[in-house]
């Protein structure tokens, strides 16, 4: 008996917990009188508990069902589409010839990247009907996996896997992509959860949360606007809080200038760090670390389907409005959005010159066969409109 249920269900967040600690937890709660369950491997599949708080989307939860001990059992969950033996062995990593990790940047073009990245390992490791890679499009935690891809699926600053795979001499792979802090927090206060409006991951309690969305206006909470949106820290320099903090990037930690020098250490860990504003360099920047080669499909830019309850005012050009004010680097707004952002700005400035040196150097080494005309237009002038700069410096 129970519910499985968490739309308008009100609760703290359980932390880590040991199986019986989940059962106990949700047993605790109540839904319209009715007591509450952990939800079963169906349930989950069909999202009923996904983008409702304690960033459990980006993290392993329990399920009621017992561990799969079969083949045939693991076919009849789902549907016999690859092969079974390796998808549900444990151990299924050590096959693996290449692994990838991929810190996603939120708002950042990182959906797209995804799609690229799990095309490229399905490659490196064969092509084979049992890789979750091989299915195109970009990560997906129930139908686009990606097993030797860490990071595919969320934005959890995970760099554990990245110092490993420097460590254990494998080919490995890591890569991160990002934007102008600026641009891209205007983008995030458009976009479903990214924002206090709406917040799915708890940020803090005194934001409406997504799932009790429709009782906020009731229960008088703030509704922020983007000049609001900027005055609070917990969604400013997040790139430097999840490199140098190793922390969601939507989180209440403060961010110091130690923060920062970490987080300028770590971007020199990724085999490559691309640039939103250069989405096709940095594609085939990727590309030439792999040693792979670029379709014409991995330079079609992307994005998830969550407009949010701010994507309305979007709609009235109030977004546009907010892009042409920021471009006016004395405008009150633009200096406001410096002084939220002003560790993410600096390590952009050092991303962005990094960017510039490696790509200069393969440039050298290929030659101008690396810009591929055949397949993409465009490429070397967005390199140039973001590099040139550093050769008129000098």
């Amino acid at each position: 008996g129970g519910l499985c249920k968490s739309k308008s269900v009100q609760a703290g967040c359980s932390g880590p917990v040991e199986w019986q600690q989940a059962e106990r937890f949700c047993a605790s709660l109540a839904y319209k009188g009715a007591p509450m369950r952990v939800c079963t491997t169906e349930e989950l599949s069909g999202n009923v508990c996904c983008e409702n708080g304690c960033a459990a989307d980006a993290v392993s939860v329990w399920t009621s069902d017992e561990c799969i001990t079969t083949v045939e059992e693991a076919a009849r969950l789902v549907g016999g589409r690859i092969s079974l033996e390796n998808y549900f062995n444990p151990h299924r990593r050590l096959e693996y010839r290449a692994y990838g990790h991929f810190m996603h940047m939120p708002k950042s073009g990182g959906t797209a990247l995804s799609a690229v990245l799990r095309r490229i390992l399905c490659e490196l490791n064969g092509r084979g009907d049992d890789l979750d890679c091989c299915t195109p499009g970009s990560c997906d935690y129930t139908h686009r996996p990606c097993r030797c891809l860490t990071g595919c699926n969320d934005h959890v600053p995970n760099l554990k896997p990245l110092r490993k795979m420097h460590r254990d001499g494998k080919t490995h792979l890591s890569f991160t992509m990002l934007r102008n802090p600026i641009f891209r927090a205007l983008s995030a206060f458009y976009y479903r959860c990214h924002n206090p409006n709406e917040d799915c991951y708890r940020v803090r309690e005194d934001f409406c949360q997504y799932a009790q969305r429709p009782a906020c206006k009731r229960r008088n909470f703030t509704d922020y606007d983007f000049q609001g949106y900027l005055g609070l820290q917990e969604y400013g320099n997040i790139f430097t809080r999840m490199l140098g903090a190793e922390e969601f990037p939507y989180h209440q930690q403060v961010v110091t200038e130690e923060h920062y020098q970490q987080a300028r250490a770590v971007l020199h860990f990724f085999s490559f760090a691309g640039l939103q504003e250069a989405y096709r360099t940095t594609v085939l920047g990727i590309h030439y670390v792999s040693g792979t080669q670029p379709l014409m499909e991995d330079f079609k830019k992307m994005r998830a389907n969550k407009k949010g309850i701010n994507a309305a005012k979007a709609e009235i050009g109030e977004k546009e409005r907010y892009v042409e004010i920021l471009k006016n680097k004395t405008s009150q707004l633009y200096l406001k959005a410096k002084a939220t952002h002003h560790y993410d700005l600096a390590l952009y400035e050092d991303a962005r010159r990094l960017f510039c040196q490696r790509v200069e150097k393969m440039v050298e080494a290929a030659g101008p066969s690396f810009w591929r005309p055949d397949l993409v237009e465009g490429a070397e002038a967005e390199y140039g409109a973001l590099c040139n700069i550093d050769r008129a410096d000098s």
